[in-house]
């Protein structure tokens, strides 16, 4: 796991500054803005762009070199970020770039992770592919501890300037270390020269894989609905902590989530995960539901921040899982275009769950749940009334809702057989695999 270990400590300081500048601009949009709504329409940007281009990204995975992708997807993201500086530092950054930044981001995103899904699975051995992905979540763990802390701090003591700054240099460490690697890759000799028909071709060659085989299809849907609830996360969670405290303590609550998804993260490294993986998505994924129910019951940051540790110490588990089956149940030339459809069809219903999180909760639930509103005297007398108590309910229902969906899962025989009735593929018999070094040239494996 040597290459592996040496790329993944490039793309976690990548992580770690990324995460210091997005909690830094989501902070001072919010601030700005002062609406929930055009704070999500920056999580939307972040979102919609990656999800257009997945099904042609993945096809291109499958063409280039996915050293190659994942060094252009650096670089698109760290010119973004110089962007912002360079506008910030002459008092011209305004809310339409930050949303234009927000979407190149989004698109270098659509490029990285199935590049960086795929790479892996060829980087590692299949027994420890568990403890690769358990390693890739504890990369964002540490991102969720350090990079609100740092942020928060940062943004009390000097400004958005300097958050900027650090981001761009972490992108060098990344960028360096993929220049330094040799990375397996499936060999693309005899494909025909890329244009936008052979793309789309090769994009649903992604989705006839997947809808031929019940098992991989079933899970892909029975991931679209926790896309539309984590929609609803990404926008409400700041505003909600906001509505309890200031930036400082946010960022000190975001990193207690942080704390857990590390202990998440290296329990599961240090486990590997269960012969089952399908059991262990639907065990951690009760505790992630659970969670969300806590969030809600009273307004307190320490309850919150809890809530929080439990949330995601569960969340890496069930991603290293769910990652595991897809790894280990597509073949190694076809896993740029299943992972670009994966990404579509089961993020499609995150936007969704941008757009109504917003409205939902300055329109509907937040006049519900202030002192004589429509929930006050009766979901009131249990969670509480005031600011923020009615974004608190629509965690307490989204926990609900999650508890459902893993009951389904339970009950339904195509995601509990799934590692049992669809069969491992063979990752070094299902294409010819040559490294590729600092010349591209092919040699032999």
């Amino acid at each position: 796991m040597r290459r592996f270990v040496t790329v993944w400590l490039g793309q976690l300081l990548s992580i770690l500054g990324s995460g210091l500048s997005g909690f830094a601009l989501g902070v001072w949009v919010y601030q700005e803005q002062g609406s929930v709504t055009r704070f999500g329409l920056v999580m939307l940007c972040v979102t919609v762009p990656g999800i257009i281009a997945a099904p042609f990204a993945g096809s291109l995975v499958d063409r280039w070199s996915r050293r190659r992708v994942m060094l252009c997807a650096d670089i698109a993201a760290a010119v973004s970020t110089s962007i912002l500086l360079v506008a910030y530092l002459n008092d011209a950054l305004v809310y339409g770039l930050i949303l234009a930044a927000s979407a190149v981001t989004s698109v270098a995103g659509a490029f990285q992770q199935p590049a960086w899904l795929a790479a892996a699975s060829l980087l590692v051995p299949k027994r420890h592919l568990g403890r690769a992905n358990g390693m890739t979540s504890l990369s964002t763990a540490m991102s969720g501890i350090i990079s609100p802390l740092v942020g928060g701090a940062l943004l009390v003591t000097t400004n958005l300037s300097v958050v900027l700054v650090i981001d761009l240099i972490t992108f060098s460490f990344a960028l360096g270390t993929l220049l330094m690697v040799r990375f397996p890759e499936p060999d693309t000799s005899d494909k025909p020269p890329a244009h936008p028909m052979t793309l789309l071709r090769e994009a649903y060659e992604g989705w006839r894989y997947i809808r031929a085989r019940p098992g991989l299809f079933g899970l892909l849907l029975f991931s679209m609905p926790f896309s539309f609830r984590l929609g609803f996360i990404h926008v409400l969670t700041t505003p909600l902590v906001l509505s309890l405290t200031d930036a400082a303590t946010l960022g000190v609550v975001l990193a207690v989530g942080g704390v857990g998804m590390v202990a998440g993260s290296v329990f599961m490294i240090a486990w590997g995960g269960p012969e089952r993986r399908a059991y262990g998505m639907l065990a951690a994924g009760a505790a992630n539901g659970a969670a969300l129910v806590v969030a809600c019951l009273q307004p307190s940051v320490v309850l919150f921040g809890a809530a929080s540790f439990l949330f995601f110490f569960s969340l890496p588990i069930a991603n290293a899982c769910l990652n595991t089956i897809w790894q280990t149940k597509v073949d190694a030339g076809l896993q740029g275009r299943v992972f670009g459809i994966k990404r579509l069809i089961a993020w499609l219903a995150l936007p969704a769950g941008q757009l109504l999180a917003g409205p939902l909760a300055e329109n509907v639930f937040e006049p519900a749940m202030m002192p004589g509103g429509g929930l006050a005297s009766s979901v009131g007398a249990w969670i509480g009334v005031g600011e923020g108590r009615g974004m608190a309910l629509m965690f307490g229902l989204l926990g609900i809702a999650t508890l459902m969906l893993i009951s389904i899962g339970v009950a339904w025989p195509r995601i509990r057989r799934l590692d049992i009735d669809l069969p491992d593929v063979s990752l070094a018999d299902a294409a010819r695999v040559v490294d590729v070094g600092a010349s591209e040239a092919p040699v032999t494996p």
